[in-house]
């Protein structure tokens, strides 16, 4: 097959470990998964830092490093909620759009809004809830005429405790939304034209977060639900085994084949709270005595918030309320109305930490250069050295300084440090909120707190279109992808993209292993911001904060 007539399809599924895809294949439950492995090529694939959904998926859809395109995490910096108009520079499907090539795009993370495409775009995960947005407009009605229960989003919130049945309620939405994601990509696969198709599943990610518990006994799981709900994440990974054959089943051997993840996951049982260790190491000051500080107000009516939340723990017609109380005093808000800035030196980011920097900060005391630089190293060297004082051991075994990970007009912008946590530890930012809610965090009870963590390595399996069989994928980089489907297809490949094409998947005697890679300008593309209404900023961090990403 000549470059030219190649068409290229990629599977997203959002937070799957490439390890569990291999253990369940090797005992047989995954026969679709084991059947690509054995007829193409499979490794691991390197998220970005922090390996959230929001970079993640824009790194893989612009191939460059956050510090080119500007999306760090589910919030900006200054901003609220992440969209895809914060993006700096063009995606693959503007790339080969504007290389004549038919594209089709389903579900992918940070679409919203949507952009102009040869061909179509319905947008996914981040765009507000409630509706369905496409390119072109007028496919919404014919998606929603045809697919009526097709959604982004769970509208059954994430299950509480021992409740089965919100636990069972919630996994048949996901299965209905799984099933709906099938039949529209199949839908499009067979009656449009299209050289590159995308589509992403979501529920990988949703169920390791709600159900990890049960796989683990390590998280404090309740026994008795363990009993009914331990192996639901493998059983699903079946359904996602079976969509697999179904999807493939469309297409013919000549088609080049993706199947990747964003990030990994793994199941976490112990929380670092970012900001209690810095307020110990006296880098961070909050009045704690704010008026505006929900304890405060409780202290002064002789109620402990800390018993407050424990007697709701402990019961579970309470949980939803305390677990409400939880999320609430969360929010980014709380940093600028609860801290002492005059005396904070550093504070918590998403996947790192931001220092107090005068002139860049609203009220920044740490100066320029070498103050700045000795804030920096004393922080990244006690976090190199911080342990568990229960277990002795190292929460962090690499920190990273901005510059050593992201570069880019956007390096600004960036966490001044950047670090993933080790093993079973997940790092709360734990926003300015009442001490007694801090220190609560520590023993919340396991039953509400998610109980799996996003990893740094994810999963790739390629097959079909000369790719080799059999082969073992190494070093390869979310941001490799965007330049290796570009180069399959004959578009050429941006300057300023920081993946490279990954021509070694490719058998020696083929055309694409022989090609040169075909380079072209990098074109600056800013886009016009769209700003979320107040009520669709909620409902997205309503969902965010359900899987924990907003702590």
């Amino acid at each position: 097959m000549t470059i030219n007539k190649q068409k290229v399809l990629v599977i997203g599924l959002d937070g799957v470990s490439l390890g569990l895809i291999e253990s369940w294949a090797q005992e047989g439950e995954l026969a679709n998964f084991r059947k690509i492995m054995e007829n193409g090529a499979s490794g691991r694939l390197m998220s970005v830092i922090p390996p959230y959904t929001p970079p993640a998926w824009t790194s893989f859809m612009t191939g460059k490093n956050p510090g080119k395109h500007g999306i760090f995490g589910f919030t900006g910096k200054n901003t609220g909620i992440m969209n895809a108009s914060y993006i700096d520079g063009k995606t693959l499907w503007r790339i080969l759009s504007d290389h004549g090539k038919k594209v089709i795009v389903i579900n992918v993370p940070m679409t919203f809004p949507v952009e102009r495409v040869n061909g179509i775009l319905i947008s996914g995960y981040m765009a507000p809830p409630h509706d369905i947005y496409t390119y072109p407009q007028n496919l919404k009605e014919k998606l929603r005429i045809k697919f009526p229960d097709y959604r982004v989003y769970m509208d059954t919130d994430d299950p509480l405790g021992g409740d089965e049945k919100a636990t069972d309620s919630w996994l048949k939405e996901l299965y209905l939304i799984t099933k709906q994601n099938l039949e529209v990509t199949t839908y499009f696969m067979r009656n449009f034209e299209w050289d590159f198709l995308m589509t992403v599943l979501m529920g990988t990610d949703w169920i390791s977060h709600v159900f990890w518990r049960y796989e683990d006994p390590a998280s404090g799981y309740s026994i008795e639900m363990a009993k009914k709900y331990k192996g639901t994440i493998p059983r699903y990974y079946q359904e996602i085994d079976s969509i697999l054959k179904k999807i493939l089943d469309q297409i013919d051997e000549d088609t080049m084949v993706i199947i990747m993840s964003d990030h990994g996951s793994r199941s976490f049982h112990q929380v670092f709270c970012l900001q209690e260790w810095l307020m110990k190491v006296g880098l961070l000051k909050i009045k704690e005595k704010d008026p505006r500080n929900v304890g405060f107000w409780l202290s002064r009516m002789g109620v402990s918030l800390e018993k407050l939340m424990t007697l709701m723990s402990a019961h579970r017609k309470l949980l939803g309320l305390g677990r409400w109380i939880w999320s609430t005093f969360q929010l980014d808000s709380f940093i600028a109305s609860s801290a002492d800035w005059s005396k904070t030196r550093a504070y918590p980011a998403q996947g790192g930490i931001y220092i107090n920097l005068k002139g860049r900060e609203p009220h920044g005391i740490v100066e320029p250069g070498k103050d700045y630089e000795e804030v920096r190293e004393f922080l990244l060297q006690r976090l190199l050295a911080y342990r568990d004082p229960k277990s002795g051991e190292k929460v962090f075994n690499r920190i990273f300084r901005k510059e050593e990970i992201y570069s880019g007009s956007h390096l600004d912008e960036a966490p001044d440090l950047a670090f993933v946590a080790e093993g079973p530890y997940l790092v709360s930012r734990g926003l300015l909120v009442p001490r007694e809610i801090v220190r609560f965090a520590k023993n919340f009870t396991p039953e509400i707190l998610q109980s799996a963590k996003h990893e740094i390595e994810g999963a790739l399996l390629v097959m079909g279109g000369n790719v080799r069989k059999n082969m073992k994928i190494r070093n390869a980089s979310i941001v490799d992808l965007t330049p290796t489907i570009l180069y399959a297809l004959g578009v050429p490949i941006p300057s300023d993209m920081d993946g490279r094409p990954l021509k070694e998947l490719f058998e020696p005697s083929s055309q694409l292993a022989e090609s040169s890679t075909r380079y072209q300008a990098a074109e600056v593309r800013r886009k016009k911001r769209h700003y979320l209404t107040k009520e669709d900023s909620e409902e997205i961090a309503k969902r965010l904060e359900a899987l924990g990403y907003l702590s």
